[in-house]
């Protein structure tokens, strides 16, 4: 004979499995945009860092580009980041 209460649960699960997979269907283009918007942010935020330490070396009276890694700015900007020149 089968047992009832087993196949009620696999059912309940099954059920479950489904909702929590609409789920990720629906938040996945979400997840993906707000992880975009940081990248862009992230982006943003090196280059301002870049052009402080540009000003910071000036008044140094150093190299304008002394103490800034452009494979940093690959990392967080994309392969063809290169270090803009000091204004």
């Amino acid at each position: 004979m089968y047992d009832w209460f087993l196949f009620f649960t696999l059912i309940e699960m099954l059920i479950v499995m489904i909702i929590v997979g609409i789920l990720v269907v629906l938040a996945f283009p979400q997840a993906s945009a707000a992880l975009t918007k940081a990248n862009e942010t992230g982006c943003e935020a090196f280059q301002s860092s870049v052009r402080a330490k540009q000003t910071s070396n000036k008044l140094l009276g150093l190299s304008t580009n002394e103490g800034i890694n452009e494979a940093d700015g690959k990392k967080v900007c994309g392969n063809d980041y290169t270090i803009p020149d000091f204004e």
